[in-house]
């Protein structure tokens, strides 16, 4: 069987062990409640469910807090999460999509993203100061949904303003990224094809 470029050899069934699948998010307030107080839920009956279930509802919103993640759950499944995609087996990838697909799971999981280019870079670093200055000078065009457009449209024209000087400055940035990130593409490739 002839490849094309790019695409990966996948054999009909393929095992995979609990390490080949990402972390899972903290659990959410409710989840974490339910779980907590699972001791009420015996046999598998809805009756604890619905009791716990109204138990969530009369809780004030400064007791639902006390279920909340915390920052440093988050902060560790980004990072196990960012660990996971740096390392997955392109097969194993496949896979989980596969059975994601049959589960009727449309989003795909995927690698680490694509560098952003010179715009998204100075968009990221301009977004907050455009912001403020807007909300100083004009808080209604923040409102509702115009908000999003109305910093877009400044930080675009703020883009088309900015000298060629400083626009390289963006354009190396981007650049550096780029050749990082395809650094690390290859050497992955790399250790997929001695691992073969």
């Amino acid at each position: 069987m002839v490849l094309a470029p790019g695409q990966i050899a996948t054999p009909a069934k393929v095992k995979l062990d609990k390490s080949a699948f990402p972390p899972k998010k903290p659990l959410s307030t409710f989840a974490k409640f339910i779980t907590l107080h699972s001791d009420m839920v015996i046999g598998g009956s809805k009756a604890p469910f619905s009791a716990l279930r109204e138990r969530w509802g009369t809780l004030s919103d400064a007791e639902k807090k006390k279920y909340s993640s915390t920052k440093q759950e988050w902060d560790e499944y980004y990072a196990a999460a960012e660990e996971w995609r740096d390392n997955v087996d392109p097969v194993t990838l496949k896979e989980l999509n596969r059975r994601r697909k049959a589960r009727g799971i449309s989003t795909k999981l995927k690698t680490n993203k694509r560098p952003p280019n010179s715009y998204a870079l100075f968009y990221s670093a301009m977004y907050p100061k455009v912001f403020v200055e807007l909300q100083d000078s004009d808080p209604s065009s923040l409102e509702g949904r115009g908000r999003v457009t109305a910093v877009s449209l400044a930080v675009a024209e703020a883009w088309k303003n900015t000298p060629d000087s400083e626009k390289q400055i963006w354009k190396q940035k981007a650049e550096a990224l780029r050749e990082e990130y395809n650094k690390k593409l290859k050497e992955k490739a790399d250790g997929h094809a001695t691992a073969d």
